[in-house]
């Protein structure tokens, strides 16, 4: 992969992305899913201006927890109306904020781990929850903020700050409504 990666954050895998036998299967396999970021990414890079060099770059689909946290398909089928979102969401937190016997946040380490790997010019915070004040995509958009605009930038990234950009929904929903939120001010 070059660097320069354009990085869209989902927020952790969903059943249709792994096998019965629950092994990974790959991100975003809803073929609506994928069909919605197909249609609508060209225009949302240029809501967020992306790089305006002419070079070719890698769309990398991230989620910031790699582990399957849609359990309540593990539920009979009557028993799961009205938990998906309750289960998601609390595994989906039980984990974001795991510290081990060190006091370290895992799982959010190895997701900034990865994203300097992918070495990004972009990141578009496309998780689930815009509108909550705990939803994955302000705690992750917090966690990105703190690493990639509080601190000094690796040199693997060449544009300082680094863009980060929130959409205003999953793309699971995105639509032709669907935009780049506004940055809040960081005074």
């Amino acid at each position: 992969m070059r660097n320069g990666a354009i990085v869209v954050l989902l927020e952790s895998p969903h059943a249709h992305e792994y096998s019965e036998q629950f092994e990974p299967i790959g991100p975003l396999k809803n073929p609506t899913s994928e069909a919605r970021l197909l249609c609508f990414l060209h225009r949302l890079l240029s809501d967020a201006e992306s790089p305006d060099d002419e070079e070719e770059r890698d769309v990398v689909l991230c989620n910031p927890i790699q582990w399957q946290t849609s359990i309540f398909r593990l539920l009979p089928p009557c028993k799961q109306v009205g938990l998906q979102d309750a289960i998601r969401n609390t595994v989906w937190k039980a984990l974001w904020t795991y510290k081990n016997q060190h006091g370290q946040f895992v799982f959010q380490r190895e997701f900034i781990d990865r994203l300097t790997r992918y070495g990004p010019c972009l990141i578009l915070n496309a998780c689930t929850g815009g509108t909550s004040k705990n939803g994955p995509k302000k705690l992750v958009q917090e966690l990105l903020t703190a690493t990639f605009r509080r601190h000094p930038l690796p040199r693997i990234f060449r544009r300082q700050p680094l863009p980060l950009r929130m959409v205003s929904a999953h793309p699971s929903a995105w639509n032709s409504n669907t935009k780049i939120e506004p940055e809040p001010d960081e005074t």
